[in-house]
């Protein structure tokens, strides 16, 4: 049986149910956005890891080395925010081909420092090997949770509201913007949503107040999008959910682009679209006062759209509250279309790879 004929999430639940350990040290594992491992009390310590590939996750020709060391870092970063916890430590492992120029590394690195930096994560190690001809970056970040104030994705309960932090899409229309720009093969200056989709901010701030208040009861972060994670929030918690398109939270440059092109493409770029790293998470209604309060130590947006249910399954309204229609699966490193390698620019920006010759 091939791998695409179960796809990403078929193959990890598959490793799960033959090897999940049930030692009584490991309070949350396979399933959720990091481990919680009990090391010493009280913290539970909090381990995740995301390998990137160049031609699936990335592409040289579309973004510079700083933008891609900054992004490698902050999904890992964006892990340990949906699990309520405080980054500290970080490794970086990286398959190297051989035509690579020093400064390209140090750019590389310069982008995670930097990030790290702002959330006083410290790199500790790593790993570098040779690659015959494509770039991998594998980074292993370790976090520490108090274990009253750990979140999964699996406590949503029937009644509570469903939040998401920041704005939806527009990492995901940043790469349609990247390809159409690649096909008109004129230069313009990066784009806001552009800059989205190169360097996420991961919301660590938000996840740890969210934690030490208790005011959320399941959270994920937005990775593969926002209807394929929320789907596995319901799945591990046995709910549903309803929510209203009227109510996403779209930046102001979305809205823009939105105004001029077709809105079923546009709206499913917020729906569907993978790599936004916004926190989406249930919260009861008796606690919206306390948390509408916390949030505006954000300096962010947080929107309330939709409700958790007791029937299973995932239901979207449209304007006029009629049912649509929306892909829940998102994208699936096995069988989905390659997203990053195909519709690239082949235009490089600036800092981008230069071969020797």
């Amino acid at each position: 049986m091939d791998i695409k004929e179960i796809g990403e999430s078929g193959l990890i639940q598959r490793i799960a149910d033959r090897y999940r350990s049930s030692h009584p040290a490991i309070i949350s594992g396979i399933g959720d956005d990091a481990a919680a491992v009990s090391i010493t009390a009280p913290s539970l310590l909090l381990a995740t890891s995301d390998l990137l590939i160049e031609g699936i996750h990335f592409n040289l020709s579309s973004t510079d080395s700083y933008h891609l060391g900054w992004k490698s870092l902050a999904v890992n970063l964006s892990d340990i925010a949906a699990m309520g916890g405080t980054p500290r430590f970080f490794l970086v492992s990286l398959a190297l081909p051989p035509h690579l120029q020093v400064e390209f590394i140090d750019d590389l690195y310069r982008g995670m420092i930097e990030l790290a930096t702002k959330f006083n994560t410290q790199l500790v190690g790593g790993d570098t090997n040779a690659s015959p001809d494509k770039l991998m970056i594998a980074i292993t970040l370790l976090g520490e949770a108090h274990p009253d104030h750990l979140l999964t994705r699996s406590g949503a309960q029937v009644g509570d509201s469903l939040y998401v932090t920041g704005t939806l899409g527009d990492a995901a229309l940043g790469l349609h913007m990247i390809e159409k720009e690649s096909k008109s093969k004129k230069a313009r200056p990066p784009h806001q949503v552009i800059l989205k989709h190169l360097a996420p901010y991961p919301r660590i701030q938000e996840g740890k107040a969210l934690a030490a208040h208790q005011l959320a009861s399941a959270m994920i972060d937005i990775s593969d999008g926002l209807c394929s994670d929320l789907q596995q929030m319901l799945t591990l918690s046995g709910v549903g959910a309803t929510i209203r398109l009227s109510r996403l939270p779209l930046s102001k440059q979305f809205r823009e682009y939105q105004d001029h092109h077709p809105y079923d493409t546009i709206i499913d770029f917020a729906l569907s679209g993978g790599e936004d790293y916004e926190l989406l998470f249930t919260s009861p209604p008796a606690k919206e006062r306390k948390l509408l309060r916390c949030a505006k130590t954000w300096g962010g947006p947080l929107s309330k759209i939709g409700v958790i249910t007791s029937s299973k399954g995932l239901v979207v309204l449209d304007q006029d509250k009629k049912p649509y229609h929306v892909d829940v699966h998102g994208y699936d490193h096995f069988s989905s279309p390659k997203r990053t390698s195909k519709n690239y620019p082949k235009r490089p920006l600036k800092s981008s790879i230069r071969s020797k010759s």
